[in-house]
C-alpha cells in the first residue's frame, strides 16, 4: 500500500502501537521471542522485538496493508 502524504502516514503511526517514527522512517517493532536469533531482532525493556523499517522514497512509504488501522 503507498502512502503518498505525510499527514496521512502520521495517522497511521499514530493509530498502531507498534509503530513509531525515527526522523523520516517508520518503525514497527513486533513481540517476537525467536527475534533474539534474527538479524532485524532488537531488545527494548527486557523484551524481544522483531525491527521492519519503512523508508520513504519520492512517492511516499511502501507499507503492507495489514499494518494500516
Amino acid at each position: 500500500m503507498r502512502i503518498k502524504t505525510l499527514d496521512e502516514m502520521d495517522k497511521i503511526v499514530q493509530n498502531n502501537p507498534e509503530l513509531h517514527w525515527e526522523g523520516w522512517t517508520v518503525v514497527r517493532l513486533q513481540r517476537d521471542d525467536y527475534a533474539e536469533y534474527l538479524s532485524v531482532g532488537t531488545k527494548r525493556d527486557g523484551q524481544w522485538y522483531k525491527r521492519t523499517e519503512y523508508l520513504p522514497d519520492s512517492e511516499g512509504w511502501e507499507i503492507p496493508p495489514v499494518i494500516v488501522k
